[in-house]
């Protein structure tokens, strides 16, 4: 099964839609803009530094192996 994150209408927004998406909010909200990568590794580093559970964390990033998930810790 599939999980879509970010869809209008049930239909799956493309990567350059979030892209543009991303670009536009960081800008209006004065938020320095971090690449896709960046900002994952600091939400999932965010998420186990405030005691999120770390396979709760490890499904919401898609990890198979929590060994992965630790290894966004700083």
């Amino acid at each position: 099964m599939t999980s879509i994150i970010f869809s209008i209408n049930d239909k799956p927004l493309t990567e350059r839609c979030i892209s543009t998406l991303y670009t536009k909010y960081c800008k209006k909200f004065g938020i320095i803009q971090k690449s896709s990568h960046k900002a994952r590794k600091t939400f999932v580093s965010n998420l186990l530094s405030n005691g999120v559970n770390s396979n709760t964390v490890r499904q919401a990033a898609g990890h198979a192996d929590k060994r992965t998930t630790y290894n966004y810790l700083p």
